[in-house]
């Protein structure tokens, strides 16, 4: 089942936000924090749906540059569902899953070492174009052993000027709001007055 948020904007806010190059920004919660920018957009009107479905992959990078950093897929990545692992071989391969691990985590089997865990997840922006970004990776390298990703359905929206998707992001955003779709589907807000 899609999850999926509508921002919805005052006119005297969408005009001050597009005069001054704003960016909307959603990042996604995964082991209860955020880390990525998922999707930011330029293009956004007073009405904004924005959706989402669980469909994750799981790949891995040598680097994590907080706060304002570009993501980087090292790994090749792989098609991953709750409830999954794949092993990431000695020659830095992502194997193919299989069923294995917590029922509401995503596990990486790593016999690689020192590495940066992360997911892509597919989502649907104002524009309607659909898209599979990055939306996660774990603040600090694993070795060798097993990690899992946990994502939660939970979103962080925001505005934002000089940033774009697939970029890390700290957890102190400021004026962002967490929009909680662990027990709905769709969830409405407003953008007015400059909150």
């Amino acid at each position: 089942m899609p999850k999926s948020v509508e921002i919805q904007i005052a006119l005297n806010d969408l005009e001050f936000l597009k005069a001054n190059q704003y960016q909307l920004c959603f990042a996604r919660m995964v082991n209860g924090v955020y880390t990525v920018v998922w999707q930011s957009y330029s293009d956004y009107l007073q009405d904004n749906p924005f959706s989402w479905l669980p469909l994750y992959q799981l790949f891995g990078t040598n680097n994590f540059t907080a706060n304002g950093g570009v993501v980087t897929m090292d790994t090749n990545s792989v098609s991953i569902a709750p409830g999954e692992q794949a092993v990431l071989d000695p020659d830095g391969n992502m194997e193919p899953a299989v069923t294995g691990g917590p029922a509401d985590g995503i596990t990486m089997i790593n016999q690689y070492g020192p590495i940066h865990p992360g997911l892509t997840g597919l989502s649907t922006g104002p524009d309607g174009v659909e898209r599979a970004l990055p939306m996660f990776v774990a603040p600090l390298a694993i070795a060798t052993g097993t990690d899992v990703l946990t994502p939660v359905e939970r979103v962080r929206v925001w505005f934002q000027q000089n940033i774009g998707p697939s970029t890390t992001t700290n957890q102190d955003v400021s004026m962002a709001v967490e929009l909680d779709l662990t027990a709905v589907d769709l969830v409405r807000t407003t953008y007015s007055q400059g909150n």
